[in-house]
């Protein structure tokens, strides 16, 4: 499979395992098949701009229902217990692990 973005230029076979394998992350983690389609290709593009923010769905510490685990367990200092991860928007965490195969 070979995708090209207006920003990025035929992807390597680096770039096609990462996206294959955040696609079925994604839809494993309750997204529907187009919508992780599309955020895992737009993650292809934060890596090739080597964008450092990250999203949580993509978190090791993702849990069933949408949770996070690192919220769940109380480690996040100043982070409501009730605070619900957003699974698509970049950002910072001190805590962001990547989930792995």
């Amino acid at each position: 499979m070979t995708a090209t973005h207006e920003h990025l230029p035929v992807w390597n076979d680096a770039q096609i395992k990462r996206f294959v394998f955040r696609h079925g992350l994604f839809q494993r983690r309750g997204v529907e098949f187009f919508a992780a389609e599309k955020l895992a290709e737009s993650l292809v593009l934060r890596d090739y701009e080597r964008d450092d923010r990250r999203i949580c769905l993509e978190c090791d510490g993702w849990q069933r229902g949408g949770k996070c685990f690192h919220v769940t367990q109380g480690t996040m200092p100043n982070v409501s217990p009730r605070h619900e991860p957003v699974m698509n928007v970049l950002q910072r965490c001190d805590f962001f692990k990547f989930s792995t195969p």
